[in-house]
């Protein structure tokens, strides 16, 4: 880190050098055109924001079941030609040369496995949940003790 004392030392004559060049190149002027801020200042939040930040655009939104809700969103025809369309993507050469892999998937029981036409749920008996009666309406957290090495500190904030 380089200050003025080591600037004054050190870079003596440039340091005077540029303050006079600065003094030759402002002399005439008069001191409000020096500054920096301009004229032209708004308030802040004068212009409403009217787009959306690209950070906002590009994050998705938090869904649990994205893939299955997307298919759901379409009808049955448009879910199977993504579906399929996707199997090139998805399923690697090797694997596909190697196996049956894609004429299973391109089957019917691939299709109903990975493209569904209707959500059932995860098919159980009604469940019923059962609770104490006494349990309290709020539950206050102790605090946590403080370190002794570090009270004085803490009683000092």
């Amino acid at each position: 880190v380089i200050g003025l004392p080591a600037i004054v030392t050190g870079f003596s004559s440039l340091f005077m050098e540029m303050m006079q060049s600065a003094v030759d190149e402002y002399a005439g002027d008069p001191s409000h055109t020096i500054s920096v801020v301009n004229d032209t200042l708004l308030p802040p939040w004068s212009n409403p924001v009217s787009e959306e930040a690209p950070e906002d655009e590009s994050t998705p939104l938090p869904c649990s079941f994205t893939d299955a809700l997307h298919f759901m969103e379409m009808s049955p025809e448009e879910a199977k030609r993504e579906y399929f369309d996707q199997i090139e993507e998805h399923v690697s050469p090797a694997f596909r040369a190697a196996t049956k892999v894609e004429e299973l998937l391109r089957s019917e029981k691939g299709v109903k496995a990975f493209v569904p036409s209707n959500w059932e749920g995860i098919r159980i008996p009604p469940l019923e949940l059962v609770f104490k009666g006494n349990i309290p309406e709020r539950q206050k957290p102790r605090a946590r003790p403080v370190n002794p090495r570090l009270y004085e500190n803490a009683e000092k904030e």
